[in-house]
């Protein structure tokens, strides 16, 4: 205990100082995560004052939760219920029985209930600091590390909460609100369901460094700071039975750290020795460990070069640099480079003959994924000595490109949907979305886990004082580098409330006549649809249909001619006889159905690590207006699914997908002069 209390101490201390250079104000909020676990939801918020804190002792939470999306469709019905009106934290004769199960629950009881916080006394320097600064910032920080470390302890300080009601069918947005507030205090929301893909990434695979009786492990933290708050580090002799090398986990004492590292002094040279790391998230579960990497401590001689910079240029040059004595120079004829796929493989000669005056070189290498480069000093005498091995990737340090063509809407219930164009880099990931109500301020993440496609749908509250909400993006790739933000996106809330729009998702031209099938209207207060129709050559819309069937979805239109181009739009009137407003017009081209030319290879890869299907085709036909892909399930029907531009290789990559289906494509061609070609199909087991 002891031992954990002052782990809190040095972390709080350091974040104490910092605080200190901040000069911004920051108004008052609720944060909060969530994420299921077997068959319930775990909950967890906070808020970012410490004052507030204070005041959220007295009074508590309301949690809230509203049903969204049912079976995968929007619910129309307002379905919001109180999950609990009142949570505050357990009192201390509630918390004894937890410390049993959790040690942390006592630096929780003391931080809340404590009446004296002082945990020494006449410290000096940073810990001095920490003595002089206020007690309720010193119960907030401890407080708020214990619950980061323990979900029990979450429990326990009123700021976490299991939801046992949730069904796997639905998804949810919670609410958590702060009482007693004077000042209205924005609420967390939480948007997540049971079947919420969850990110089960391990952490990076860390570097170590070997030397005389002692390994320095270190890893990237930076990267996947938002899956993992702290760390454990497990050691084993024979690569299979691990124990962790510390009682507590370890954290970044610099919020700003990027790269932890921890010194193992207590290893025997030439017993191979293995290391990996477990990652801890905010709910105190931890990952799966990390590959293994391992290598003997070796006595270490004189005159060892150290390389102390490198760097991949570009696809094929790399620049390395590199300390050693002057003093040891008449002892070496000269360095050289040697290079291997991976820590513990075969390293060759990639660069010989250089002088034993020069510290650095750039130089041609053939580089793979991963690279691993030592610095030989080849001695007159004797051995030579190797520097330790560095890794070099090319890719690994170049982010995505920023997202851009961010462009949404707001409904009339405060439902917001925004696209933007998605990236294409070969080892691209996904996507944060992060979300602010004032320009200036500083944004929140929106999205509980990295999401995959270029869309993303949230919930906001649309009679606020704000009318206006603005969002911006971030790309990752597959080591977790980041872009930077995109430009903000920023969305007007709907003053006037009319229905959403209703919006056509498939046609069907058959015998001169048109059948259209279009998505109804999210919202709940529907009572009639109306369709609209006008000709290319015509500029006002003629309405060609009516109906109060609001389970209707399609319409036939029988007053069509060939050869003519029709446009359609649909719309929602309400009870209070607001009409929606029309989306783009629908075209529907009424052309011969003639059949010309083919299409000459059509073939599929499956990509399981990056779960997508890649469709390539082939054509020596020149006159492509565009290609029409069709998709279906085994036995379900075909229906058109993308509409694709001719490019110079013409392929497309399918991630909408589930395991264990079995997915039929079809392709044919439109051409210039209004005929297509025949349909290209296969079947792609997923």
């Amino acid at each position: 205990m002891k031992y954990i209390i002052c782990l809190l101490l040095l972390i709080f201390s350091v974040n104490a100082v910092q605080s200190q250079e901040d000069t911004e104000i920051i108004k008052p909020a609720v944060f909060g995560i969530g994420k299921p676990k077997g068959n319930k939801i775990l909950l967890k918020w906070s808020v970012n004052l410490p004052l507030t804190w204070k005041n959220s002792l007295k009074n508590g939470y309301k949690l809230e939760r509203r049903t969204v999306l049912r079976d995968g469709k929007p619910v129309e019905k307002d379905e919001l219920i109180v999950l609990k009106e009142v949570i505050k934290p357990l009192s201390l004769l509630e918390m004894e029985p937890l410390l049993k199960q959790d040690s942390l629950v006592a630096v929780l009881a003391q931080a809340i209930h404590g009446e004296d916080f002082e945990t020494a006394k006449q410290e000096k320097g940073v810990f001095g600091m920490i003595l002089t600064s206020e007690e309720n910032e010193r119960r907030f920080g401890f407080a708020m590390m214990t619950a980061e470390q323990s979900y029990v302890a979450t429990k326990a300080a009123g700021i976490g909460y299991e939801d046992e009601t949730a069904l796997p069918n639905e998804k949810y947005i919670y609410i958590i609100s702060l009482l007693g507030e004077k000042s209205p205090v924005a609420p967390a929301t939480i948007f997540v369901g049971l079947n919420d893909p969850i990110d089960k990434t391990p952490p990076l695979k860390p570097e170590v460094i070997f030397a005389d009786k002692s390994a320095t492990i270190a890893w990237d933290f930076k990267s996947q700071k938002s899956l993992f708050s702290f760390y454990f580090i497990e050691k084993s002799t024979d690569g299979k039975n691990f124990k962790s090398l510390t009682e507590a986990p370890i954290f970044p004492v610099e919020s700003k750290a990027e790269y932890l590292t921890y010194q193992d002094s207590k290893i025997e040279n030439e017993q191979n020795t293995f290391y990996r790391i477990i990652g801890l998230d905010s709910f105190g579960d931890r990952s799966e460990p990390s590959v293994a990497v391992n290598g003997k401590g070796v006595e270490l001689l004189e005159a060892v070069p150290e390389i102390i910079h490198k760097n991949a240029d570009n696809a094929d040059t790399v620049t390395i640099e590199w300390m050693f004595p002057v003093e040891a120079e008449t002892r070496i004829n000269g360095f050289s480079i040697q290079q291997a796929n991976a820590v513990d493989g075969e390293y060759k000669e990639v660069r010989k003959d250089i002088t034993p005056k020069t510290r650095k070189t750039v130089f041609k290498a053939s580089l793979k994924p991963t690279n691993y480069f030592k610095i030989v000093a080849n001695a007159k005498n004797g051995v030579s000595k190797f520097s330790g091995p560095v890794l070099v990737q090319p890719i690994d340090s170049i982010p995505p490109a920023i997202p851009v063509n961010l462009n949404g809407i707001v409904d009339s219930l405060g439902i917001v949907k925004i696209k933007w164009k998605k990236n294409t880099e070969a080892d691209f990931y996904g996507y944060k979305v992060f979300k602010g109500n004032n320009r200036n301020e500083e944004f929140s993440e929106s999205t509980t886990f990295i999401i995959k496609n270029n869309y993303f749908l949230d919930t906001i509250v649309a009679k606020n004082l704000n009318k206006k909400v603005y969002y911006k993006v971030k790309s990752l790739d597959y080591r977790y580098n980041e872009s930077d933000f995109s430009q903000i996106l920023e969305l007007k809330k709907v003053d006037k409330i009319a229905p959403s729009s209703p919006f056509f998702i498939d046609y069907l031209v058959d015998n001169k006549k048109v059948t259209l099938t279009y998505e109804l209207s999210a919202a709940d207060d529907i009572s009639k649809y109306f369709i609209y129709r006008r000709t290319a050559k015509e500029t006002n819309w003629v309405k060609v249909f009516e109906t109060k069937d609001l389970k209707n979805r399609t319409f036939t239109d029988i007053n069509v001619k060939q050869n003519e181009r029709y446009y359609y739009v649909v719309s929602a009137i309400d009870d209070e006889k607001n009409e929606s407003e029309f989306l783009e017009p629908f075209l529907v081209e009424l052309i011969p159905n003639l059949i010309n030319g083919t299409i000459n290879t059509f073939s599929s890869t499956v990509v399981r690590e990056a779960k997508v299907i890649e469709l390539i085709w082939n054509t020596s036909l020149k006159n492509v207006v565009h290609f029409e892909l069709y998709k279906s399930k085994e036995k379900d029907k075909t229906n058109l699914y993308k509409i694709i531009e001719p490019q110079e290789k013409n392929f497309f990559v399918d991630d909408f997908l589930k395991p264990g289906n079995t997915y039929k494509y079809s392709i044919r061609a439109l051409l210039s002069d209004g005929t297509y070609t025949k349909f290209k199909e296969l079947t792609v087991i997923y």
